[in-house]
């Protein structure tokens, strides 16, 4: 199965890669199956013999628990702000 179909948008990522020199490109990439959400973090590598591609090196990382503990975190905070201002209103009401 090419890599395009097993992963729904890297397909930008490798023509980033193609044409980007030097670090290859980088990016993330969500992918839902079965009612379950996946992020991954892909970084692509061009192997090149002389001007010609002769590959790819393709690493990922799942980042999924970080999402989902990022977002929680900022919800916390937001709830936190809302607490304050509640207690602590900027103008008090006369």
């Amino acid at each position: 199965m090419p890599i395009n179909e097993a992963l729904p948008g890297i397909q930008e990522l490798l023509s980033q890669a193609e044409h980007l020199s030097g670090d290859g490109a980088q990016g993330t990439i969500t992918i839902n199956k079965n009612n379950n959400t996946l992020t991954l973090h892909v970084r692509i590598t061009v192997e090149k013999v002389g001007e010609e591609i002769e590959g790819f090196i393709v690493t990922f990382d799942d980042i999924t628990k970080l999402v989902s503990a990022q977002r929680t975190s900022a919800w916390g905070a937001v709830a936190r702000r809302m607490a304050h201002e509640i207690k602590n209103p900027l103008t008090p009401i006369i």
